[in-house]
C-alpha cells in the first residue's frame, strides 16, 4: 500500500495527518507522481524508489496554508516519522530506502517539512528539508541488525510556473545524504541527488499536449546513475483520463538496466 492516512481538519489553515503518507520533501512525490497527474509515463531520474527523493513516511504530519497581503499565499507541511533505512552492497552504501517503514531501526526519528510561497498567481517556489538518523538494515541482500545510526539529512528546492492554460513549467532539485560512521559495516558517507526540468504545452482548443523533460540522478553506486531526456505527446480523453506516448533517451552505466532508449505507452485514469 502506497499510503493510508487518517486526516483531521483542525481549522481552515491546518490539517493533521496520521499514518503512511507521501513524503512532503520536494514537490513531485507528494503532488505529481500519480499516473493521471504525471505528464509523462515515467518518473524523473532519482524520483522513484531508492532514489534521491524520499518516497513515503510513517508518522504524523501537519499541513496547511495562509493568505498574505496583496493576494500572496504560503503553504507549509511539517512531519515526524520513522525515517529511511540504508542498503549496502559489496562494501558500499548502495541505496537509501524510504518506504514508510513501520519499524524504527535506529531508535530515532526524522523531522522535516516543506514551505512554499505563491507570490503571484500561477507561480510557486518551495523549500524543503529533513534531519535525523538512519542505519544500515540490509547488506548484500541479507538483513542487518544493530548497525550504528548515523546522521541523515535531506533538502530540496522546487519552482513551478503556469502561463494561462497552455504552458506548464517546473524544475526541482533534491538531495539525501548520510554522514560517515566509523563503527558501521560501511563507514563512508554517501549522498544521492537528482534534478529535472520539465515543460508542457497544451495545444489551444484541442485535447493534445506536448511534454519534454530532462533530468539527472547521481548516487554512490554508479550503476544507479542516469541522465535522461524524455519527449511525450498526451491526448486528454477527459479531465481525469489521459493517453500518453513518450520516448526516452537514457544514458547510464553499461551494466545498468536503465542504459537504453525506450518507447512508453500509457493510459491513466484518476478517481
Amino acid at each position: 500500500m502506497e499510503y493510508a492516512t487518517v486526516d483531521v481538519v483542525l481549522n481552515d489553515n491546518a490539517t493533521l495527518i496520521a499514518g503512511k503518507f507521501l513524503s512532503p520533501i520536494g514537490y513531485f512525490q507528494q503532488n505529481l507522481h500519480p499516473s493521471w497527474i504525471n505528464k509523462l509515463p515515467s518518473v524523473p531520474p532519482g524520483f522513484g524508489h531508492d532514489g534521491a527523493a524520499p518516497a513515503t513516511e510513517l508518522g504524523l504530519q501537519l499541513r496547511g496554508g495562509f493568505s498574505l497581503a496583496q493576494g500572496r499565499l504560503w503553504t507549509y507541511a511539517v512531519y515526524v516519522g520513522n525515517g529511511p533505512e540504508l542498503e549496502a552492497e559489496e562494501g558500499e552504501l548502495a541505496a537509501v530506502e524510504s518506504e514508510g517503514f513501520a519499524r524504527d531501526a535506529e531508535d530515532g526519528k526524522v523531522w522535516g517539512g516543506r514551505v512554499s510561497l505563491i507570490p503571484v498567481a500561477n507561480l510557486e517556489i518551495g523549500l524543503s528539508g529533513a534531519a535525523g538518523e538512519a542505519a544500515i538494515t540490509s547488506a548484500d541482500e541479507s538483513e542487518v541488525d544493530g548497525d550504528p545510526a548515523r546522521d541523515y539529512d535531506a533538502y530540496g528546492v522546487d519552482v513551478s510556473w503556469k502561463w494561462g492554460k497552455q504552458l506548464d513549467f517546473r524544475a526541482e532539485y533534491v538531495r539525501q545524504s548520510v554522514d560517515a560512521e566509523p563503527a558501521s559495516l560501511v563507514p563512508d558517507k554517501a549522498e544521492w541527488r537528482a534534478w529535472y526540468v520539465q515543460a508542457a504545452y497544451a495545444w489551444p482548443e484541442t485535447k493534445w499536449e506536448l511534454v519534454t523533460r530532462y533530468g539527472q540522478f547521481r548516487a554512490p553506486d554508479e550503476e544507479m546513475e542516469l541522465d535522461q531526456a524524455a519527449f511525450g505527446v498526451n491526448y486528454w480523453l477527459s479531465a481525469n483520463a489521459v493517453a500518453k506516448a513518450a520516448f526516452e533517451l537514457n544514458d547510464a552505466a553499461a551494466a545498468s538496466p536503465e542504459d537504453g532508449n525506450r518507447w512508453l505507452l500509457q493510459i491513466a485514469y484518476g478517481f
